[in-house]
């Protein structure tokens, strides 16, 4: 082999050894996997599932799933996660990847104030993370004639839980056997003020054709101010008292009254609320539920301009509703009459109708990512995705996911 060959040929292994670490570490970050835009957490009959959300959508199960825990799944403030049984509230740490490690902390609800209004009725967490309300309303005896807003603190450091305060409110008028059902507060995103459906403004008893007597309770409304310690304050606590100025009456006729079924907040100072015209309450015949927005003034009094020539008229009923991060669109999904439907929110202006029905299927429990991703989770075992925008709507790839027992569904973007 001649000089210039060999020199030849060195120089291209050389070439081929210089490049090959570069091609490597290209291929490397090729195939590495997406960060996740969002952890989410789907309570099980056999524990809690997290699952990863990449860019597009896609779901894929965190290793260690389902993670054990005790009691219903509140949520996470992504460092501690918490659970709600009967009586006691938990805590436990959240690992860099989002997983749920070991208990680190429990707190019994009957040793504080607001016990008197029973057992546990579910819980949320404040936007900031550091408090847990928790709604006490179910007593043992059946009789409900009160309900109780407990909280209590997390602490940062160590997840511990303590007692902070509690506000509790009579139900006016209440009889034997009032419904133990109540809606938790949506807390506007100042962390200010908060609304709750359900306290039960109005009821009385109805006699029945065949002689018997029936207790009737139609839904009300509460406003609370978040107090500067953490702790709810109710700023209107009669059943026949309102606090929001709701729209005009239906068709113009003062026979009819709003009563509200569901409320959401956006990320400023507004409220999408379900409502329903009921002619001459309890007596008279109701309509369909429309979507209502609200303006929050400073004193925490919700205002809306609406009417109901302007209110949209869901497709599925509006169960259960979820504003999108940016408030920009408003999530409708309807429980046992099946459903979900998107609408645009547009602050205090009226709300507009955006989706067709995207499933007919029950649909229980709806979260947002900030990656606009809508997640849908239905008792019958479907987790559905979309990517969702204010000009298009789309199914991630892979959804519907299939989930065995669900029971609960928590989102926290990343």
């Amino acid at each position: 082999m001649t000089r210039t060959a060999i020199r030849t040929l060195s120089l291209s292994l050389f070439s081929v050894l210089a490049t090959t670490p570069v091609l490597a570490q290209a291929v490397t970050q090729a195939v590495a996997a997406p960060a996740p835009v969002a952890y989410v957490y789907v309570a099980t009959s056999k524990g809690i599932n997290l699952y990863n959300a990449v860019p597009n959508g896609k779901l894929t199960l965190v290793s260690g799933s389902p993670f054990k825990t005790t009691g219903l799944m509140i949520g996470s403030n992504q460092r501690y996660f918490i659970t709600l049984g009967i009586n006691w509230v938990r805590s436990y740490p959240v690992k860099a990847n989002g997983a749920i490690g070991a208990q680190v902390s429990q707190i019994n609800t009957q040793n504080y104030s607001g016990r008197d209004c029973g057992t546990t009725n579910g819980a949320v967490l404040d936007h900031s993370g550091q408090d847990v309300y928790v709604l006490l309303n179910l007593p043992p005896d059946g009789d409900n004639v009160c309900n109780a807003f407990q909280t209590f603190k997390i602490a940062t450091a160590s997840g511990q839980l303590t007692f902070n305060g509690a506000t509790s409110t009579d139900t006016k008028f209440a009889f034997t056997g009032a419904p133990p059902v109540r809606n938790l507060p949506t807390i506007l995103a100042n962390n200010k003020f908060a609304y709750a459906i359900n306290d039960f403004r109005f009821s009385t008893t109805v006699d029945l054709p065949d002689g018997s007597q029936q207790d009737l309770y139609l839904n009300g409304e509460s406003t609370f101010s978040r107090e500067s310690n953490g702790t709810l304050e109710y700023q209107n606590t009669g059943p026949l008292f309102r606090s929001w100025a709701f729209p005009l009456p239906y068709d113009d006729d003062d026979e009819y009254e709003w009563f509200p079924l569901q409320v959401t907040a956006d990320p400023t100072n507004h409220l999408a609320v379900a409502i329903h015209p009921w002619y001459h309450p309890p007596f008279g015949a109701s309509r369909s539920a429309q979507l209502a927005s609200f303006t929050v003034d400073s004193q925490g009094h919700p205002v809306s301009t609406n009417t109901y020539k302007n209110m949209p008229l869901p497709d599925v009923s509006p169960n259960v509703l979820n504003m999108s991060p940016d408030g920009k669109l408003l999530a409708v999904a309807g429980g046992t009459s099946g459903g979900l439907q998107v609408f645009h929110f547009n602050g205090g202006a009226p709300i507009t109708k955006y989706s067709n029905v995207l499933t007919t299927n029950p649909i229980n429990w709806i979260r947002w990512d900030k990656a606009h991703h809508l997640y849908a989770l239905s008792t019958n075992g479907k987790l559905y995705v979309y990517t969702i925008t204010s000009t298009s709507i789309a199914a991630a790839p892979g959804s519907p996911y299939t989930v065995s027992g669900p029971a609960g569904l928590f989102v926290v973007p990343q």
